[in-house]
């Protein structure tokens, strides 16, 4: 409304301007050309001065205060204000970054300085825009660019210029270490990418000049390894006659058996990361052990190298050890006349009769260690030479000898010496 206002009072203005002249050139109309002439110069410098004054108001109304924007030195246009140039900038970081894989900076100098401009005049944003990428991707260039485990190290217009640079680096790691060890291959075994993508002018770079630290490389190690293992050897069982129940014989030893393995090995900085087999073969065979196992009874005589009670009766009237100033080599157990008396174990009867104050005994040889005694029998059921089993009745409960009453009087001899027998009836 206030530019409207101006406009109608600097129309009425020019009216009454445009009057006052023409009201002046009629009263001049009789008089002469010279008198004309110089009554009508102070009018048109009234008109051209008007025009002037009219043209500044008219500028002065239609236009705004804004910025010239400087960049590098160089005015690129005019901008409303500060806010939107940098947002513009900030957009253009934002996309440049994004196409080259990189955080990139608009680094040229900005300037701004007051002026005054239409409207028409002002860069809108996206011209803003428009004007700062011709800038921008004059650091731009479209390349081949390597990556190292997602960063960007380097680039270059020849893809395969840059896979040569890294062919040529394991080729030398290869040849620094394979005469070290027994190495087949060394490759980089970071994540490795060649992407053709915009890069930045300082990532471009001849073959020549493209440096990676090999420091900070990741190599994996390709060896191929042999493997010496052992084949376990089976057991079989042979059922024979020919040895007693829960009888086991060894016949043939059994021995394990060889076998070589080759396999492909990769280490990352000396740990292992897979390991393939590629072949196996064996170089000794294994040998099967065979065990006889027999099924045989045993005799009722044999020796079984445990004792049982020999008696039914299990009350001790007199245990081993001392006895008053002498020395009991047995235990008495007590028992009725005529009660059986059972062999501890198998074995032979070495003796079999009166034996002094032991009235009538026997005793049975089990083994080179172990002999018993039963004395004080009322009577006795073998005789010398005899093969009795154990559990065999081999005579009755009596007193016969030196003897207070009838009973059983038990000894186990070991080598010879008499023991005491209640140990080897523990937990029976």
């Amino acid at each position: 409304m206030n530019d409207l206002g101006g406009h109608n009072k600097i129309t009425a203005y020019i009216k009454r301007t445009v009057k006052r002249v023409l009201s002046h050139l009629n009263k001049s109309v009789h008089d002469p050309i010279w008198h004309k002439v110089h009554n009508a110069l102070p009018v048109a410098s009234c008109i051209v001065l008007g025009f002037l004054m009219i043209t500044t108001v008219w500028r002065g109304l239609s236009s705004d205060v804004a910025l010239d924007m400087y960049v590098d030195g160089k005015m690129i246009g005019v901008v409303s204000d500060v806010s939107g140039s940098v947002g513009a900038i900030a957009a253009l970081e934002a996309d440049i970054s994004e196409k080259v894989g990189v955080a990139y900076k608009f680094d040229y100098e900005i300037e701004y300085k007051f002026t005054t401009a239409r409207r028409r005049d002002v860069l809108t944003a996206s011209e803003c825009y428009s004007i700062l990428q011709q800038y921008a991707m004059n650091e731009v260039t479209t390349a081949h660019a390597l990556y190292v485990d997602g960063v960007i190290v380097a680039a270059n217009q020849d893809e395969e210029a840059i896979a040569g640079v890294l062919l040529s680096i394991e080729r030398d790691m290869f040849e620094k270490t394979s005469t070290d060890d027994k190495v087949d291959a060394i490759y980089i075994a970071n994540q490795v990418e060649i992407k053709e993508q915009y890069c930045l002018n300082q990532y471009i770079a001849s073959a020549q000049d493209i440096a990676l630290e090999t420091d900070d490389l990741d190599f994996a190690v390709v060896k191929t390894e042999t493997e010496v293992t052992q084949i376990p050897y089976d057991t079989v069982y042979v059922k024979t006659e020919c040895y007693y129940e829960d009888v086991e014989f060894c016949a043939v030893a059994g021995s394990c058996g060889e076998q070589i393995s080759t396999y492909t090995v990769e280490y990352v900085n000396g740990r292992e990361i897979s390991r393939v087999l590629n072949d196996e073969y064996e170089v000794l065979t294994p040998t099967a052990e065979v065990i006889y196992q027999g099924t045989a009874p045993y005799p009722k005589t044999v020796v079984t190298g445990r004792f049982v009670w020999p008696t039914v009766s299990r009350h001790v009237t007199s245990p081993y050890g001392p006895r008053g100033n002498s020395h009991h080599m047995g235990i008495d157990i007590d028992g009725n006349r005529g009660t059986p008396i059972y062999a501890a174990d198998g074995g032979v009867v070495v003796f079999a009769g009166p034996e002094g104050t032991y009235g009538q005994s026997v005793i049975i040889k089990h083994d080179d260690v172990y002999s018993t005694r039963y004395a004080h029998q009322s009577k006795i059921l073998v005789k010398e030479g005899d093969r009795v089993y154990q559990g065999q009745v081999i005579g009755m409960i009596g007193d016969t000898g030196r003897a207070f009453g009838c009973h059983l009087h038990f000894e186990i001899l070991k080598d010879g010496k008499d023991t005491s027998p209640m140990p080897y009836f523990a937990g029976k």
